[in-house]
């Protein structure tokens, strides 16, 4: 560090500034080089990246650990996960095609179940519609004969 590079004055808790100064003594250094040093790799990441320690319980016992970084882990795991989620979805797929192709080579029609999801889904639907429509309609004969009933009281007193 050259004396014309800028200089900045800070705050620091005394035992901040303690724990800095012991830390730049046992690093052969100055207090300032310290603090620029810790500065400089807090921009850069840390030295060695944390890690994890992974041992699936499916494999078996005494298989050893794997010493990996937690992105990579992370990473890892995200790809084995959609490859799994395409590869169960493929098979869906050739499933129904293999159904549709059954039921095309026989009588029997062929099992679609989104269809029937979507009958039971407008019928569900129809239901509640009615239930809705018939509670609003005894709503009103409810209110009709409360005004009604007014009504009478008024004019028969």
């Amino acid at each position: 560090m050259a004396r014309e590079d800028p200089q900045i004055n800070i705050r620091l808790p005394a035992n901040l500034k303690e724990r800095l100064e012991e830390r730049a003594e046992r690093n052969n250094r100055s207090t300032t080089a310290e603090i620029v040093a810790r500065l400089e790799q807090s921009f850069l990441g840390p030295k060695h990246p944390p890690s994890i320690t992974i041992r699936l319980e499916a494999l078996p016992f005494g298989t050893p650990a794997i010493d990996v970084s937690i992105g990579t882990f992370f990473s890892d795991l995200s790809k084995t996960l959609k490859e799994s989620i395409e590869s169960i979805r493929a098979a869906e797929r050739v499933e129904r095609l293999a159904e549709r192709e059954r039921a095309a080579n026989s009588l029997e029609p062929a099992q679609d179940a989104g269809i029937d999801d979507a009958r039971i889904v407008v019928s569900v639907a129809a239901e509640n519609t009615e239930r809705r429509r018939l509670k609003r309609l005894a709503k009103l004969e409810r209110d009709a004969a409360a005004a009604k009933a007014a009504q009478d009281d008024e004019s028969g007193e």
